[in-house]
């Protein structure tokens, strides 16, 4: 499988974390919990090599929209940690709408295996309340799971979760 060249492995989560947190020097750090939506469907249907080019176009979608000093990791199988440094609140639903038009876009993606969406869950960085990576992550992984059960459109249901980090 190559993923895109900005992505890393899961390996360099925690030292990312820690470069992220020292970059953003009291300004904001959030993390981007993103999982491909469909996947296991796309597996059974088309293969694992089909669904391993799905998770391809994926972290495709998410290098492309990184600026520099944010990092992405593969977390596992079809699911991505994106930390964002010093990017403002009112900023985030237009970065994941411009992932999700990426992957809408692709041509390959359409033709092959139909729409493929991801769901994302957004968590802001609090020295107070995330007392380790692990408290961070898993806030940002509960709002994935809240958008993944959602049946609001995916900008309405960013703006709600940036609603309760403010």
């Amino acid at each position: 499988m190559k993923l895109h060249k900005s992505v890393e492995p899961r390996d360099n989560l925690e030292i990312a974390f820690k470069q992220c947190r020292r970059s953003s020097d009291g300004g904001s750090l959030y993390a981007a919990f993103i999982d491909g939506n469909r996947i296991k469907r796309v597996n059974d249907k088309y293969g694992h090599l089909i669904g391993d080019k799905v998770i391809e176009r994926i972290s495709t979608a998410i290098g492309e929209n990184v600026r520099r000093g944010d990092r992405v990791i593969r977390y596992g199988g079809d699911e991505f940690v994106v930390f964002l440094v010093n990017i403002k609140e009112k900023h985030l639903p237009n970065w994941v709408a411009r992932i999700q038009k990426c992957l809408n876009h692709d041509e390959w993606l359409c033709k092959t295996v139909g729409t493929i969406s991801v769901s994302v869950g957004i968590a802001k960085y609090d020295h107070t309340t995330h007392r380790s990576l692990e408290d961070f992550l898993s806030e940002a992984d509960k709002k994935m799971y809240e958008h993944k059960r959602s049946t609001q459109g995916i900008i309405g249901f960013i703006n709600r979760i940036l609603q309760r980090v403010a």
